[in-house]
């Protein structure tokens, strides 16, 4: 049930995309009606880069389950897995402090109906929340080689929301730190990024984007180009 100015929804999810999703956050929030257009021109399968790229998300799975993988391994998809695979999967493990493992949520969807839109909702590769210190800690996996930003990333805040809407905790009162790891993409600030910042300092960027999302599910949602375009 979530409540929007003056209408209340009430929202089941059983997809497995949500229409709003947050991987994709940059581009509804400054073009709304892509949701709508790429609605209409659905991609009619997965491209080698996106099974590679779901095989190394799911030895990552594996590794931070406490599973063994190994150079050869065939993961679910039927893609084989490499040296740079495994590597990376161990990467993204030492990129959680141990003593915040133990509280670690492993690909476990979250909803952010009431901060942004019923409609948006997502699952974070790992998240957690240790109450020792009021941090909300989200990890995000990026097996290719184009730099992903972590300030200000917008897949990274919305699940960030949507943390704080499973758990009802009060921004007022939480730190959230964001992570992106990329084992393959050499740059100068290194493979595993972070940001940390008081959670309250995300209400502006959430502002922004239950706007667009408003926009985009509403009726005639305007097309913006620019160069968030190369990701739709």
């Amino acid at each position: 049930l979530a409540t929007h100015g003056t209408r209340t929804e009430v929202y089941v999810t059983t997809a497995d995309h949500a229409e709003g999703a947050p991987s994709s956050g940059e581009v509804w929030e400054q073009c709304p009606g892509s949701i709508v257009m790429q609605a209409a021109y659905p991609e009619t399968e997965e491209t080698p880069e996106q099974r590679e790229g779901t095989a190394a998300h799911w030895a990552v799975e594996q590794v931070l389950r406490g599973q063994l993988i190994d150079v050869g391994l065939i993961a679910p998809n039927g893609w084989v897995l490499d040296q740079d695979m495994c590597d990376g999967a161990e990467l993204m493990r030492k990129a959680i402090p141990d003593r915040v493992r133990p509280l670690c949520r492993i690909e476990q969807r979250v909803h952010m109906a009431r901060r942004i839109h019923p409609k948006v909702w997502g699952t974070p590769d790992v998240w957690a929340y240790d109450p020792r210190d009021r941090t909300v800690y989200v990890w995000d996996y990026k097996y290719g080689h184009g730099y992903v930003e972590v300030i200000d990333n917008r897949q990274l805040i919305l699940y960030a929301a949507g943390v704080m809407e499973e758990l009802g905790l009060d921004d007022l009162d939480t730190r959230v730190v964001l992570c992106i790891v990329q084992p393959r993409c050499w740059h100068k600030t290194g493979h595993v990024r972070r940001w940390s910042v008081p959670m309250s300092d995300l209400r502006g960027p959430w502002n922004r984007l239950m706007m667009a999302a408003e926009t985009a599910f509403g009726d005639d949602p305007p097309i913006n180009p620019g160069a968030h375009c190369r990701h739709c």
